[in-house]
């Protein structure tokens, strides 16, 4: 069956009864989405903050800075990995 065929019984089938109540059932699952979202705000406010100060509180508790042995990231020619470095061999 092709396309056409199904297209011209679609429209010959009768309009369903529930297609007059679906603009009302779309509008009240939109309210009730948005009363959700404004209890979803809260609960995201008062987990930022809860996080907050638990970062804070565990920040304050370390007694020794934490120093890195070297950078993260080093742009120098001696970087041991860079490309030109691997491509002549072990120096």
């Amino acid at each position: 069956m092709d396309d056409l065929a199904l297209l011209t019984r679609l429209r010959a089938m009768p309009v369903p009864l529930d297609l007059a109540t679906l603009d009302n059932a779309v509008l009240a699952g939109l309210h009730d989405r948005q009363q959700m979202g404004s209890i979803s705000r809260k609960a995201l406010g008062t987990c930022g903050a809860l996080a907050l100060g638990i970062g804070l509180a565990g920040g304050a508790m370390v007694g020794v800075p934490a120093i890195a042995k070297e950078p993260a990231l080093s742009l120098s020619a001696a970087n041991a990995l860079a490309p030109s470095s691997l491509l002549e061999g072990p120096p």
